[in-house]
């Protein structure tokens, strides 16, 4: 997942302000996948926020859920120790034609927990260079 620049970089408020054109690529084994679509950086701040709490052991998974339904990852902590990832993107994919569909690629692969760690700090790494506007209260 590589942010690019902010959809609408004028906007100040949590709404418009913080949508990023962002290039996700999917190594799966057999389909690379690459697509540019917009994130809302809320989703991103609720997966740090979830990540964390993985990693400090006070739930036993995260979840990035879009708002718009095109990529869902979801880290898993495992009774063994490990870590499952699993991914599911849905895309158009104009090499197919402009109008195919595929259905929602699907794949999971198993790391050692330390990955956790690594994938907390970039999720941190990309907050701080695409700060987000407006921040809402919970409530």
């Amino acid at each position: 997942m590589e942010l690019q620049r902010r959809d609408y970089p004028d906007a100040e408020d949590y709404w418009d302000g913080n949508w990023v054109t962002t290039r996700f690529r999917l190594d799966i084994p057999q389909m690379p996948t690459t697509f540019l679509k917009s994130l809302h950086l809320g989703d991103l701040l609720r997966f740090r926020q979830e990540l964390a709490r993985l990693s400090e052991g006070q739930q036993s998974q995260a979840t990035l859920a879009m708002l718009e339904d095109y990529l869902f990852v979801e880290a898993s902590l495992l009774p063994e120790g490990g870590l499952k990832w699993s991914v599911k993107a849905n895309v158009r994919l104009a090499r197919l034609s402009d109008r195919a569909i595929m259905p929602p690629l699907h794949y999971d692969f198993y790391a050692d927990p330390s990955s956790l760690t690594i994938v907390l700090e970039q999720v941190e790494s990309v907050l701080m260079q695409f700060p987000i506007k407006s921040p809402r209260t919970p409530g």
